[in-house]
């Protein structure tokens, strides 16, 4: 899991085309207010691939959607007598 969010495609292809433009990474990272070492991955990773989407990533695939996990909280409540689910909130 990554420890900040992503940045978005749209500011990965502002960065691309920033600094195609001329730019250097701290003028970008000041524009976008993304960190200069986040702007530095972005073109390193575009130079190396071509390409400025995401990569794939490992992990075990969703096996519940989302409907189906709503469905399990809310069995979870209702066969949950007060004092059980509820201790948290005392």
């Amino acid at each position: 899991m990554a420890r900040t969010a992503q940045i978005s495609k749209v500011k990965r292809q502002f960065i691309i085309t920033l600094r195609h433009g001329g730019q250097s990474i701290r003028k970008i990272s000041r524009t976008l207010k993304v960190s200069s070492s986040a702007v530095a991955k972005t073109i390193k990773r575009y130079d190396e691939t071509g390409s400025h989407e995401d990569r794939h990533r490992n992990g075990k695939p969703r096996v519940t959607s989302a409907a189906e996990d709503k469905f399990i909280r809310v069995t979870s409540l209702r066969n949950c007598s007060p004092d059980k689910c509820f201790t948290e909130f005392k």
